[in-house]
């Protein structure tokens, strides 16, 4: 039975003097064909491609080709790789041309030869393409007699052209309109690559920048999505056969220690066929399809003989663990007599190997069962977890097609989504999942995400973002407003991508797997190079780097936005904080110093005093601001507005525990001098509070922290009656901030903190 491969491509990269001369961008011809056809191999070795490649060197210093006959017809054309797997030993014999050869070759004839060998390769084989990559500036002098007969064959063997390199331009907005910088003999070459071109079928001629545009970036290896049938039943009499395919999957990242083995395996198997290896009458290797794509060919020819006397294939370490008991002793305990446990608190709970079956949850046969409908905004997108999605089709069934399709306009039309059970195998795990309806003008579907369970879900609490301090003004929401708009990727200007964004994720590449590639790419050709982790190749850079577009226009938007959001350095202030030698240096007082006096220490002067109350010991700085002689009234309000920010920035009800007992010493503070400054001000408090935090307020009437009344001091004239009814709070639930049960686990934990982490014990 005749093999099946992809494609059969055969590079004819032309060496010769012509293709030295210099290009606009003062790169040669030559350098740049080398960087092609070396994207083109890398990224068939990268994707473990099953296309076979062969090269042909044109204008080389040998001839080694059927069809050279010695007198002068087909010379200096040499097959240099026959047509198999990409591998490394290609991208290095095109990398060894630093300079151009002196042998000119014919181009048209190097067409015949890649043709005739093609046709005589693929004999007993099947592909699904045949390709002929040129790359040649066509600057040698060919006669057209034999172009129809050529043609002709290529249309017969179904062969395509690819044409890279000449700059030819068939309107005048493409390139310039002036032909003097060519030669003649290239002007007429090109015209006649063209004629080629334009009579074989799906075959095209480009520039050197629109080749490197779409080979400067890896492709991922191809696979074939497999289906996954089932059947999706709604209650117990509608069954639908359905076929799910995987349409977004994370790619999986490479494995290091695959690679090496497939690396010295490759490396083994190349260097047995090479030992037995013989050239070919016609002067051709016989090596057709060996996959030797990650060889480095320097390491083939050192290490022959270590391959050929090996018998292993690997050199297998084997882990000995032994088991002892904790003590003196410690005796080493038997395997037979190790179980597995698990902690359950504090207490180790055994499980023997007739436990093992009980803990296993058995969910059943596969299945994709319907539990019920809902409305999509109760599937909100915070909520899609699972590493990827599916895409569900009907059977190809006349019944079933129908049923399917009423099914997904029906709950497109209501807006509703499923809620299904799904498990992929017998007793594998199950998940839920949300089907959601998906009609497009080709087809009809629903698309599966996975759902998380109450566990998996995280319940995240923050304080108010905005507060009166840093409330935006309506300028500054309006430059934040036009700096969106200016940096749209979805905006008309960009034509090309006007429906999916300068970001389509269909054609954003991974920058880590490409950056991955590269270095592969370069230490395969040279394995001695040294890598630094900044070296990051020009074109990964780009592929999540913002476009000059988008960034010149936000440019206006940007300096607005610096003017009205001004940034202050804040300089600490100078003795803030003292150094420890300072802190516990002994106090030496010169004769120049004032010997303090009681009065000065009790009563110290106000004006040197700053005025701030810290959240670290609110308390202290309270009673210091007091006893300095600070106004009452200004330390209550600094000392009002760390209760309000301890409160409203709390995340759990024991949060509230630092701001109550602030509560309580600004109460006592003012009930001796003036009950009127706190009963204001927690009237308003009152106010202000958010039913999310009546758990605080719960804590003030139990403490009976309320208003300060008049049998409390005479100065009040709040009766107990008022407070009374001050205190009662509104039938409102904390459902926000539960009392948590104290984890007694949490006893055994000694947290310390240093300036790096927190580390408990």
């Amino acid at each position: 039975m005749a093999r099946t491969a992809h494609e059969a491509i055969i590079i004819v990269l032309d060496v010769g003097p012509n293709v030295g001369q210099l290009l606009p961008n003062g790169e040669t011809f030559l350098s740049n064909a080398q960087l092609c056809a070396t994207q083109i191999l890398q990224r068939k070795i990268l994707a473990g491609s099953k296309d076979e490649i062969g090269l042909i060197l044109l204008g080389s210093e040998q001839t080694n080709n059927p069809l050279a006959d010695g007198e002068g017809s087909y010379n200096n054309i040499e097959i240099a790789h026959t047509l198999q797997l990409a591998d490394w030993q290609m991208v290095k014999t095109i990398s060894n041309y630093e300079k151009c050869t002196t042998s000119n070759g014919d181009w048209l004839d190097a067409l015949i030869v890649a043709a005739d060998y093609m046709r005589s390769a693929i004999e007993g084989k099947r592909f699904k393409e045949k390709k002929i990559v040129l790359l040649s500036n066509c600057c040698a002098d060919v006669s057209d007699d034999e172009v129809d007969s050529v043609i002709q064959g290529l249309q017969t063997e179904e062969i395509q052209i690819i044409s890279i390199g000449p700059q030819v331009y068939t309107t005048q907005s493409q390139g310039p309109s002036s032909q003097d910088n060519k030669s003649e003999v290239q002007a007429e070459g090109e015209k006649l690559i063209t004629r080629i071109i334009e009579q074989v079928d799906n075959s095209v001629i480009c520039s050197f920048e629109d080749a490197i545009a779409q080979l400067m970036y890896f492709e991922q290896k191809k696979t074939r999505p497999t289906p996954w049938k089932v059947v999706m039943d709604i209650g117990s009499t509608i069954r639908i056969p359905l076929v799910g395919y995987k349409k977004v999957a994370p790619v999986k990242p490479h494995n290091m220690r695959d690679i090496i083995t497939s690396y010295n395996k490759s490396a083994r198997e190349s260097a047995a066929v090479k030992s037995k290896q013989e050239p070919t009458s016609d002067g051709i290797s016989s090596l057709q399809s060996l996959d030797i794509s990650r060889i480095h060919p320097d390491q083939i020819e050192t290490q022959d003989d270590e391959f050929m006397d090996s018998d292993d294939d690997e050199v297998k370490i084997e882990k000995d663990r032994i088991y002892r008991t904790v003590g003196d002793d410690a005796a080493p305990i038997p395997d037979a007599d190790v179980i597995e446990g698990y902690m359950f608190g504090t207490t180790i709970v055994p499980v023997t190997e007739d436990d093992i079956p009980g803990l296993t949850y058995y969910s059943g046969e596969k299945c994709l069962s319907v539990l019920g409908f809902t409305k999509k905004q109760n599937v909100p997108m915070y909520l899609h977890t699972g590493d990827g999605c599916h895409q569900f089709f009907p059977e190809k069934e006349e019944n079933c097609i129908r049923a399917f399709s009423a099914l997904v306009q029906a709950m497109d039309s209501k807006d509703m989504v499923a809620i299904v059970r799904k498990v992929y195998r017998k007793d594998s795990t199950p998940t839920m999942c949300a089907l959601f309806p998906m009609i497009s003008p080709v087809f009809q579907c629903f698309v599966c995400i996975e759902l998380p369970f109450s566990e998996d879900v995280k319940t995240l609490l923050f304080p108010p973002l905005v507060g009166e301090k840093n409330k935006p003004s309506k300028e500054q929401l309006d430059a934040v407003d036009n700096l969106i708009t200016s940096m749209d990727l979805m905006a008309t200007e960009y034509e090309e991508d006007a429906e999916t964004g300068l970001f389509d994720p269909h054609k954003t590449l991974d920058p880590y797997e490409q950056h991955f590639h590269s270095i592969i790419a370069k230490k395969a050709l040279n394995k001695d190079m040294y890598f630094s982790g900044v070296e990051v190749d020009e074109a990964v850079r780009l592929l999540l780097s913002s476009s000059e577009e988008v960034l010149e226009s936000a440019k206006p938007c940007l300096d607005e936005i610096k003017k009205l959001f001004t940034l202050t350095e804040i300089v600490p202030k100078e003795g803030a904080r003292k150094a420890a030698a300072d802190i516990f240096q002994q106090n030496k007082l010169d004769d120049s110093t004032p010997t303090p006096t009681p009065s000065s220490l009790c009563h110290p002067d106000s004006s040197n005093v700053t005025a701030h109350i810290g959240t670290v010991h609110p308390q202290e700085d309270f009673k210091n601001l007091v006893d300095a002689g600070i106004p009452l009234e200004k330390a209550c309000d600094l000392m009002a507005q760390v209760i309000r920010d301890l409160v409203f920035k709390a995340f759990d009800a024991d949060d509230f525990n630092k701001p109550f007992k602030c509560l309580i010493s600004l109460r006592k503070a003012c009930l001796e001098k003036s009950p009127v400054i706190f009963n204001d001000w927690i009237s308003k408090f009152k106010n202000e509070l958010p039913p999310e935090k009546v758990g605080f307020w719960e804590l003030i009437a139990s403490g009976k922290a309320g208003l300060i009344t008049s049998s409390e001091t005479i100065i009040s004239n709040i009766s107990d009656e008022a407070a009374k009814q001050f205190l009662q709070v509104d039938d409102v639930k904390d459902e926000t901030f539960p009392n948590q049960p104290v984890d007694e686990d949490l006893d055994d934990l000694v947290c310390i903190w240093d300036k790096n982490n927190l580390k408990c014990m």
